[in-house]
């Protein structure tokens, strides 16, 4: 797990500290994917610049191979830890904190994020539905103008993950 400021992140929680400014490590938004150690990374998923279709095949190539072929298309990047990151044209365009970097903040509820940040500019819902079952994975609160996301667990409103940078809602339901 990279080493990062506790303090950094409380003060992002509190929206004390805007989402660009937040870094993990040298892991910032608009900084290269070079900045990302190496040693750190559990599995590369590319996608192709120009249909933004998953390269299903990644499988068939090395890891350093992935690595180069990160010149050539977009991707998402898992660290150990919990830590995702999202490449646009070699660049940090969001970043997904969860499981042992906000262990300690999973007990945070939505309501303490709100007395925090105030109420969320918008919120959609993570769901899902198979056949006729439909479930809730997430709710999802959004702060400073799109570029902070809360993501609390649908049964007891707590902290699950933190996102920041670009996240495409249309893949949620609006609230």
């Amino acid at each position: 797990m990279i080493g990062f400021s506790i303090d950094d992140l409380n003060e992002l929680i509190r929206g004390e500290l805007e989402p660009v400014e937040f870094a993990i490590g040298n892991v910032k938004l608009a900084t290269n994917y070079l900045e990302i150690p190496k040693d750190e990374i559990v599995e590369i998923g590319l996608f192709d610049k120009e249909t933004g279709k998953y390269l299903d095949n990644g499988s068939d190539f090395t890891f350093n191979e992935r690595l180069g072929m990160l010149k050539m298309n977009n991707a998402y990047i898992h660290l150990a830890g919990g830590l995702s990151c999202r490449i646009t044209n070699q660049k940090i365009t969001q970043l997904r904190i969860a499981k042992k970097y906000i262990g300690h903040l999973t007990i945070l509820t939505k309501d303490e994020i709100e007395s925090f940040n105030g109420e969320p500019e918008r919120e959609l819902i993570e769901d899902t539905t198979w056949g006729l079952d439909y479930s809730i994975d997430c709710y999802i609160s959004i702060y400073k103008n799109s570029k902070l996301y809360f993501y609390f667990e649908p049964e007891k409103l707590t902290l699950r993950e933190i996102r920041i940078g670009n996240v495409n809602e249309e893949f949620y339901t609006k609230q």
